[in-house]
């Protein structure tokens, strides 16, 4: 058999070097993908110190949860948000109601209203209804059975007690005329905590009035303090309540008022 021996020899060297080359180019990384310097490592901070086992849990914790809502996503059970409660919603359409979201108010939208008048007025009213209410109280005790011009007259509870010696410093009996006045009436003159005897009420006379078998009335002195006995009541010997009550009530009303003026405590 005869051969054509014309033909050129592939150059096998020629070959491999284009088939390397094929090959560089294929596998060869674009410049905008290379890295350029150094890359720089995630700042620490002083805290990676102290708990790195914690950071490194909450961020397996963080990935655990990307992955688990991408797969609820994908087979389409990802979590609904949930519904509000029936008091917020009942408030929240209340509201809508009253002052409607699209409106304007004093030329503010309705949060800007609600944030920057609204709640100052709200707190003003916390802070005013405290001292309103202090001073409405307060004002019912301004009417008290002071000794100034006689003071009035003042209706409260007599009752009686067994005399002895008294906070003013003398020893009374069961028929004298004596009374005690409140604990309340009496420390609001007195100036000399240690010594009660300069009491400026003590030896100041009361004219006690009631209806017991037509009008009686009985002039008494301050010797005492009474402790259970509220600003208008009187506590008098067995022998004053005896003119005015019977003894065995105990416990009557009756009308009063100051003979002598003592002036402001």
């Amino acid at each position: 058999m005869a051969y054509n021996t014309s033909l050129k020899r592939p150059d096998t060297a020629h070959t491999s070097q284009t088939a390397a080359s094929a090959q560089q180019q294929f596998y060869q990384t674009p410049d905008w993908e290379a890295p350029r310097g150094p890359i720089a490592k995630p700042k620490r901070s002083a805290l990676d110190g102290l708990w790195p086992a914690k950071r490194s849990q909450d961020k397996e914790t963080d990935l655990s949860r990307i992955n688990t809502s991408a797969s609820s996503i994908e087979l389409g059970t990802a979590s609904r948000p949930r519904p509000r409660p029936a008091f917020l919603a009942t408030c929240s359409t209340r509201l809508d109601k009253l002052l409607p979201p699209q409106r304007k108010y004093v030329g503010l939208s309705r949060k800007r209203f609600l944030l920057f008048i609204v709640l100052p007025l709200l707190v003003l009213l916390l802070l005013v209804l405290p001292i309103a209410l202090g001073v409405a109280l307060g004002g019912k005790n301004k009417a008290k059975p002071l000794p100034i011009d006689t003071g009035g007259i003042w209706s409260g509870d007599l009752t009686y007690y067994a005399p002895g010696l008294g906070a003013c410093g003398w020893t009374s009996g069961a028929d004298d005329r004596i009374v005690a006045v409140s604990h309340l009436l009496f420390d609001a003159f007195q100036k000399d905590v240690t010594n009660t005897n300069q009491n400026p009420l003590c030896g100041k006379r009361i004219r006690v009035k009631r209806d017991f078998g037509g009008e009686k009335s009985v002039d008494v002195v301050v010797s005492d303090r009474c402790t259970g006995c509220d600003w208008t009541d009187l506590d008098v010997s067995p022998g004053v309540f005896g003119q005015l009550a019977k003894e065995e009530q105990g416990r009557v009303v009756a009308e009063w008022a100051w003979l002598d003026n003592v002036g402001q405590p």
